[in-house]
């Protein structure tokens, strides 16, 4: 495993993402594609800077640069909903964000399932939804997607379950965020079993860390009932997260996303994501 961060320089205190990189000696970044199937601004300025390419687009010119100078895209990030009367743009869309990583040499590509509730809908209605767009998407791309616990739909175990019964883990894997069960307020305890249960459907990770008070670490609570905290402050042990996907054949990026920045000063935010990764490298 390799800690790696989300593509978000400006959150954490830096101008730039390789000025972020190379402080925190870390070479792998996610890289998140908006429906213009543009890159955030600032990373494409990054680009530039760092390269001196002003085709960024250029993906086959931009794999080299990137290849050369030793950084690592470990996902590519795709903002879809496959919600139902959106679900064509929506898949082309992700076709899309899969094209473009390939071009780029990424063999994963995070996406979303639904990511709000429909009265009357039931939990295989929403499963239902979902593959009617992977089974488009599976016979275009031998990309892997890696669908994300996320949401008031996505952080149910009984949908992921459902629908990976339908998926090779090959085609369709797990973009574990290791705050997200926490966030839609399943026990702590229970946040350990979810993630045992689906630790060998993990193909990319989003860190993040989380707390509740003392008493209500045990029960069951109301979504976005926590408060984010920094990788070493929260309820959730990162470490034993880690040996469960350890345990489990994972062997890939541990990419930092820290919700709690909006907290602190600019000027603090630099210090607290080093902790951050200084803390998830004592566990590898």
């Amino acid at each position: 495993m390799f800690v790696g961060v989300r593509d978000i320089p400006e959150s954490y205190g830096f101008s730039g993402l390789f000025e972020m990189l190379d402080d925190l000696n870390v070479k792998s970044f996610e890289l998140r594609i908006n429906k213009k199937l543009k890159f955030p601004k600032e990373v494409e300025a990054s680009f530039e800077r760092k390269f001196g390419i002003k085709e960024v687009y250029n993906l086959s010119m931009l794999r080299k640069c990137l290849e050369r100078e030793g950084y690592v895209i470990s996902a590519i990030l795709a903002e879809n909903d496959f919600m139902p009367g959106i679900l064509e743009e929506e898949v082309r869309y992700v076709l899309s964000c899969c094209k473009m990583a390939k071009e780029l040499g990424v063999d994963v590509v995070r996406i979303n399932g639904p990511m709000h509730e429909i009265k009357g809908f039931k939990i295989e209605d929403y499963v239902r939804t979902t593959s009617l767009a992977l089974n488009i998407i599976k016979s275009e791309y031998k990309i892997t997607l890696a669908i994300e616990n996320h949401g008031v739909i996505g952080n149910r175990p009984e949908f992921l379950k459902k629908l990976f019964q339908h998926y090779n883990v090959e085609f369709l894997g797990l973009t574990l965020d290791t705050g997200n069960f926490y966030w839609y307020g399943h026990p702590l305890s229970k946040v350990y079993e979810i993630i045992e249960m689906f630790a060998d459907r993990v193909k990319h990770t989003h860190i993040k860390n989380a707390k509740v008070p003392v008493d209500a670490r045990e029960k069951t609570r109301k979504p976005g009932e926590v408060e984010m905290t920094p990788l070493y402050e929260g309820d959730i042990d990162l470490g034993k997260v880690i040996s469960i996907l350890d345990k489990a054949g994972y062997d890939k990026d541990l990419t930092i996303e820290d919700e709690s920045m909006g907290k602190f000063k600019a000027e603090d935010r630099r210090s607290i994501i080093k902790k951050d990764v200084e803390h998830l490298l004592q566990f590898i």
